[in-house]
C-alpha cells in the first residue's frame, strides 16, 4: 500500500496475463482477524475497509488467508 514500485512492472505483467498480489495487508494485519497494530501506516478509511472486508468474510465463513 505504501511501497508502489512494483507499479512499473504492471503493464509487463498484464501482457503475460500475470496477477499480481500484495502481501502486506496479511502480513501488517490489515487483513486479518487481528487487525493492524496501532503504528500501522495506512489511512483509516482503509483500515475501516479492511475491518468491513475481514468482518463481511468472518460471518460468511470466508477467509483471506486462505486465497
Amino acid at each position: 500500500m505504501n511501497d508502489n514500485s512494483i507499479g512499473e512492472f504492471v503493464s509487463f505483467f498484464k501482457k503475460k496475463g500475470i496477477g499480481v498480489l500484495n502481501g502486506s495487508p496479511l502480513s501488517m494485519g490489515l487483513l486479518t482477524e487481528r487487525g493492524p497494530p496501532p503504528w500501522h501506516p495506512a489511512d483509516d478509511f482503509i483500515k475501516e475497509a479492511c475491518l468491513a472486508a475481514t468482518h463481511y468474510c468472518l460471518v460468511s465463513w470466508f477467509c483471506f488467508q486462505t486465497i
